[in-house]
């Protein structure tokens, strides 16, 4: 049986960074930075959907009107994670937790941060 996501994933998109790294300075500096030229990019794309389509067709060697249908689904605003977000994160870790994929039960509130996060 074949079936989408709903009730198991989340459908969240997260960038990740560990905790080593975040408590290095210069580390913490360049994943900021990496985080503003993403949002940077992405504002683009939003604002330019044609022309990141062509991009994408260009990069990936798929048909253009493919490449229309997935960036236009993928086309968010990068935002930081919100209490809701850990809500839904935490349904899904512990679907995965009790479905036996994770060894053990995640905290997720415990590992999430928003205070790298500028726009």
């Amino acid at each position: 049986m074949l079936r989408d996501g709903k009730g198991i994933n989340s459908g969240l998109s997260l960038i990740t960074a560990s905790d080593k790294a975040l408590a290095d300075p210069g580390k913490r500096a360049a994943i900021a930075d990496f985080l503003k030229r993403l949002n940077k990019a992405n504002d683009w794309a939003i604002a330019n959907p044609d022309a990141y389509a062509q991009v994408y067709a260009k990069l990936s060697r798929l048909p253009l009107n493919t490449s229309k249908s997935i960036t236009q689904r993928g086309a968010r605003e990068l935002r930081p994670v919100s209490d809701d977000d850990i809500r839904a994160l935490q349904t899904v870790a512990d679907r995965s937790y009790q479905d036996e994929i994770l060894p053990t039960r995640i905290e997720v509130h415990s590992i999430a941060t928003q205070s790298i996060w500028t726009k």
